[in-house]
């Protein structure tokens, strides 16, 4: 897990206003790779509905990030989400 995928996680437990574990499914079976398909399905369905597209989309990239990334790449893409939650207005 990288560090996008915990914030990734944390904005998605702030935006839907529910702990990550209430997402999970009751199977037992269900393997992480599932887990972040489930939790990605989830962001493009209900947050943009609950938090507005940006916020969604913030949160969509974080949990989008191949952990084999390099370091240019996790800057710039720190300052798009960051760009993404800017925008975001109450």
């Amino acid at each position: 897990m990288t560090p996008f995928d915990r914030l990734g996680c944390i904005l998605l437990e702030i935006g839907l206003w529910q702990p990550l574990v209430s997402l999970a499914s009751k199977r037992s079976s269900e393997t992480p790779a599932v887990f972040r398909d489930n939790i990605l399905s989830i962001t493009g369905r209900e947050l943009p509905q609950q938090m507005g597209r940006f916020y969604a989309e913030a949160v969509r990239k974080c949990l989008s990030v191949d952990a084999r990334m390099r370091e240019g790449d996790e800057q710039r893409l720190c300052w798009e989400i960051l760009g993404d939650v800017a925008r975001c207005v109450v």
